[in-house]
């Protein structure tokens, strides 16, 4: 089935489809080296590249990784899934990669992602913000909420809030970790 995902984007995406390696350094330790391969299209309007946000949100994980060690991470509108794979790897219980539940090239390039990268402890969930769906219920709970520019829009920023607001309500003690670029 995996391989099926790989060659399926490969098909519908042919040569816009690669596999760029990303590379994170802990400044405060300098044998911390950790390198990702995150599967992008480079002509994507939004899931399917990783934007400048994720490189920055996913180097400050790196940073905080003592936060992260065995906690249940929620990444937003993951995209490619860059921030939440280093939280995986380093050391989260649990990362859940949510993206619009209609952008199925995504998910599925998410799914391929986690393979690729031999993560065990993440998973991916097709979510809509701002919507109150069974989706959203079972990812409750989480103690750190990850969002790399998902304010890109402000069509999206009541629906980014009230779905945070929402995994804040079911753990009160939950972090949200969120970059954002300022667009003119």
């Amino acid at each position: 089935m995996i391989s099926y995902i790989l060659v399926y984007l490969i098909y519908i995406k042919m040569t816009e489809f690669h596999v760029k390696t990303y590379e994170f350094l802990d400044s405060r330790r300098s044998n911390f080296v950790l390198r990702l391969q995150i599967g992008e299209i480079l002509k994507a309007d939004y899931g399917l590249y990783t934007w400048p946000c994720a490189v920055v949100l996913a180097q400050f994980v790196i940073h905080g990784r003592d936060k992260i060690l065995n906690k249940s991470i929620v990444e937003l509108g993951a995209g490619t899934g860059l921030a939440g794979l280093v939280a995986a790897k380093c050391g989260a219980a649990l990362v859940t990669l949510t993206d619009h539940m209609d952008c199925q090239d995504g998910l599925l390039n998410l799914q391929n992602t986690i393979v690729r990268q031999g993560v065990s402890n993440a998973n991916v969930c097709g979510l809509n913000w701002g919507h109150f769906t069974s989706e959203l219920l079972n990812i409750r709970g989480a103690d750190i909420i990850l969002a790399a520019d998902c304010f890109y829009s402000s069509k999206d920023f009541e629906p980014v809030l009230v779905t945070v607001a929402n995994l804040i309500d079911a753990n009160k003690s939950a972090e949200f970790w969120c970059t954002y670029q300022i667009r003119r």
